[in-house]
């Protein structure tokens, strides 16, 4: 891979995909001595990845129970690094949420470095290079947090609440298996938020600065389909046709977000680690107001018309509304002071430092508009 720091237009992506029903067989063919597989309770437990684990395979494979709940810290991984540390796995495969991916590299990469300082995790790019010890695989349980094809993790910050990214390219995994399947026990609830967030990686990723037309037609293509099979799981009440249609799209969406970045609800979304919401929650609320702003931009909007117009919607607009409907036709909240375990309002103070935060987070340089500290912080009330 070229190292290389300038914003040239690429097209970056994991090793291999793997996808559809019976992909988790094609790991039985790793070149591997020591699998450690970190995978969430409801994946161990999964008839389908149950049946992937029991099978015979040429490599001692070990399975870890993650030690960090929820968003990451560095704290919580520590127990994990601990355990990776002590049983020198050469391929490390992650089986989850955007949650546990995020974290599982976070934890090879200082498995891999158990020296490097951790202040600086938070630069971009000063990540040693990876593969010296271990190799990476991806399984994505849900589909629509990009994870698994991503070169950024994610770790909450304890002292300021804020989500920090580390950002290297090695993180993009050597191996994405999606299997389909895997996604069955979802509820209705957990099907439409992951995929709330997989719409804003393409929505926000089409109209970013950050320009890269490699990914253009993958970014109206993958957000009109995942639109489309949302407007059918509403009518149906039934995800099970669509689940295949939702991982790949879900796919090519977090492509796009990694090669060109995400827009205002993922900014502002970064800076609520203190308060106990879901990101892909927070994200599915503050994308209205993500697309109503960046919509003062005249070639925007009609990006945003044609996608709502190939959804046979009429336009940003109706697009809007049918997003702002979809979490409470769930039983979801639409508004993010709604989400259990939040206060019902946001002070004015609390909104200047989330909008301040915002506006500095490395994402905010690409936004296609500008807006101002008060506005932002207005809005962010609103949202609230």
């Amino acid at each position: 891979m070229l190292r290389i720091r300038i914003p040239l237009p690429r097209l970056l992506g994991p090793g291999e995909l793997v996808a559809g029903e019976g992909s988790l067989a094609a790991l039985n063919a790793l070149p591997a001595a020591r699998v450690a597989v970190l995978a969430t309770d409801r994946a161990v437990t999964d008839p389908t990845f149950a049946r992937w684990l029991a099978m015979p395979k040429p490599y001692d494979l070990r399975q870890f129970r993650p030690s960090w709940a929820g968003e990451p810290t560095l704290a919580s991984l520590e127990g994990t690094i601990s355990e990776l540390a002590n049983y020198r796995p050469d391929w490390i495969v992650a089986a989850g949420g955007g949650r546990i991916l995020d974290g599982a590299r976070l934890c090879w990469a200082l498995y891999e470095h158990p020296g490097f300082h951790v202040d600086r995790l938070g630069i971009p790019f000063a990540l040693p290079p990876l593969r010296g010890v271990a190799r990476f695989v991806a399984i994505p349980t849900t589909a629509g947090t990009g994870a698994e094809c991503s070169s950024a993790s994610i770790f909450t910050d304890t002292q300021t609440g804020r989500k920090v990214p580390v950002v290297t390219h090695d993180f993009l995994p050597d191996i994405v298996v999606l299997e389909p399947r895997l996604t069955a026990g979802l509820s209705m609830q957990w099907t439409v938020l992951p995929a709330l967030d997989a719409l804003a990686h393409a929505l926000e990723g089409r109209v970013s600065l950050l320009l890269n037309p490699l990914v253009d037609d993958s970014a109206e293509s993958s957000a009109v389909s995942i639109l489309n099979a949302l407007f059918e799981l509403q009518r149906s009440g039934d995800p099970s046709t669509l689940r295949k249609r939702l991982q790949i799209a879900a796919y090519y969406a977090g492509q796009v977000q990694n090669l060109r970045l995400v827009g205002l609800a993922h900014a502002v979304a970064h800076q609520l680690g203190r308060w106990p919401i879901p990101h892909a929650a927070a994200v599915g609320m503050l994308l209205p107001l993500s697309l109503r702003t960046a919509s003062r931009v005249d070639s925007v909007r009609q990006i945003y018309d044609d996608i709502a117009r190939r959804c046979g919607l009429s336009g940003l607009d109706m697009m809007i509304d049918s997003i702002s409907g979809m979490m409470s036709q769930v039983g979801l909240p639409s508004r993010l002071g709604a989400w259990p375990g939040l206060p019902a309002e946001m002070s004015s103070t609390q909104a200047m430092e989330v909008a301040t935060a915002a506006l500095v987070d490395p994402i905010a340089r690409y936004l296609p508009f500008k807006i101002g500290l008060e506005e932002l912080a207005l809005r962010v009330q609103e949202a609230w």
